[in-house]
């Protein structure tokens, strides 16, 4: 019986079990009685287990006593299956130190990564650390500032000490004192660019919405062409050989019509009997005589016809400014203008404080109208339909009139063509007798 399943049947054949009624309980240990049945093998068997112990150098599976009495057919069995089992048991452990030799190679190798990986940050570190400093020093040199100034080093200690909490490069913290000013300065420009930008719209806002207010006010005023077109009245000179010696200083006289002023005879006193003598007067300009009608600030007119225009605006401007914008009053503004307009034109005091009541009318009643018209739209003096800039507009038809009654006359009233394109045939009086625009050439 080599062969162990047919020892097993013929242990059966030769040994059957026990049988038993349906009642009777079942007898306890038979499982382990048929076992060691089975086992077999006395001290042998122990001989051989020792064996196994002693080769797997592990302890072995405590294996049951058999009884003293076996045939030698169990024996056999019993000793080949202890041999199988030791055999499976010693590959098991070797499998087990095969497993765990491979476990300790990959954390010897996880170690050495991740000390050259350490070592390498390390090193990458201290190259960054070498060329900011290097680079610092440049600046340094060619600034003038020391290359030796103290640094503060704030560096952790520990394996970390390149990283942050959230595993990130830590910032150098050896920054040159030149590095902090130009930071600093960035800083100053970027608050200062964002603060301009907000007051920048601000402003712009707010010239918009008082220019639309002025607007909705420049269409609701007339025209000023009634002022040329329906005023017959004239201012004339009289030509008396009394003042034939100082024309400067001749009287001009307001007339009813222009047949007046011509019919008009001032010498008649000096006639026996009072007769005329139809010499009449020369007709200066047409409109009321005022605080301008007389030859020094009419001449003034006639030469500054191309100039006076900018002249007037670039006093304006510089009273608007150094009164910081209205913000110091209007009195430092009509006092820096009226300085600018002294030196520049040279009006006589009377016709000069009506220039300045002009001008303040003006800044009170088209400021954001003319800051839009010069400086945002760019509109020019003249269009090519004929309309004139929106500020002179403005200013025409809300202190106009004003203006008039006050001076008596301007370059329109004079018949003088200016800088400002007009309507010559409504506009531009006809009926003077002094040739103005020949003396602007």
């Amino acid at each position: 019986y080599c062969d162990p399943t047919m020892a097993k049947k013929a242990a059966k054949k030769d040994n059957p079990p026990p049988s038993r009624s349906p009642a009777s309980p079942k007898p306890k240990g038979r499982k382990r009685s048929r076992k060691a049945a089975s086992d077999g093998g006395g001290d042998r068997k122990q001989k051989i287990s020792k064996k196994v112990r002693k080769t797997n150098g592990d302890e072995a599976l405590p294996v049951a006593s058999p009884p003293p009495s076996s045939p030698p057919k169990q024996a056999a069995a019993t000793t080949t299956a202890m041999v199988s089992t030791s055999k499976a048991a010693s590959i098991g452990t070797v499998k087990m130190k095969a497993a765990n030799n491979k476990v300790s190679d990959s954390n010897v190798q996880r170690q050495s990564i991740s000390s050259a990986a350490a070592a390498f940050r390390a090193r990458a570190s201290k190259a960054a650390q070498d060329a900011v400093s290097a680079i610092s020093n440049t600046r340094n040199t060619s600034t003038g500032i020391p290359a030796s100034l103290p640094r503060k080093a704030a560096v952790k200690k520990g394996a970390n000490s390149g990283k942050t909490k959230n595993n990130t490069p830590a910032k150098s913290a050896n920054v040159s004192p030149y590095n902090k000013k130009r930071e600093l300065l960035l800083k100053l420009v970027k608050i200062w660019a964002i603060a301009s930008l907000l007051t920048s719209t601000a402003l712009i806002s707010l010239i918009y919405i008082g220019a639309s207010h002025e607007h909705a006010a420049i269409e609701s005023a007339s025209s000023t062409q009634e002022l040329y077109t329906r005023n017959t009245r004239v201012c004339g000179r009289e030509r008396s050989t009394r003042s034939a010696g100082s024309s400067h200083h001749a009287r001009f006289m307001t007339f009813a019509s222009e047949k007046r002023a011509r019919s008009y005879d001032y010498d008649a006193d000096d006639h026996e009997g009072g007769g005329s003598t139809g010499r009449g007067v020369e007709i200066a300009h047409c409109g009321n005589c005022g605080e301008c009608s007389n030859m020094d600030d009419m001449t003034i007119l006639a030469r500054t016809t191309q100039t006076l225009t900018d002249i007037a605006r670039g006093c304006s401007v510089r009273g608007f400014v150094a009164s910081f914008f209205l913000v110091k009053g209007i009195e430092v503004y009509r006092n820096v203008s009226e300085q600018c307009m002294h030196e520049k034109v040279g009006f006589t005091q009377p016709c000069l404080e009506c220039w300045l009541d002009d001008m303040v009318c003006g800044i009170q009643r088209c400021m954001f109208t003319c800051i839009k018209s010069e400086y945002i739209d760019w509109d020019p003096k003249n269009h090519h339909d004929g309309r004139i800039n929106r500020c002179y507009e403005c200013d025409e038809k809300l202190c106009g009139p004003e203006f008039l009654k006050c001076s008596g006359t301007n370059r329109r009233r004079q018949g003088i063509r200016s800088d400002l394109a007009r309507n010559d045939e409504m506009e531009l009086c006809t009926s003077v007798d002094i040739d103005w625009n020949g003396m602007a050439a």
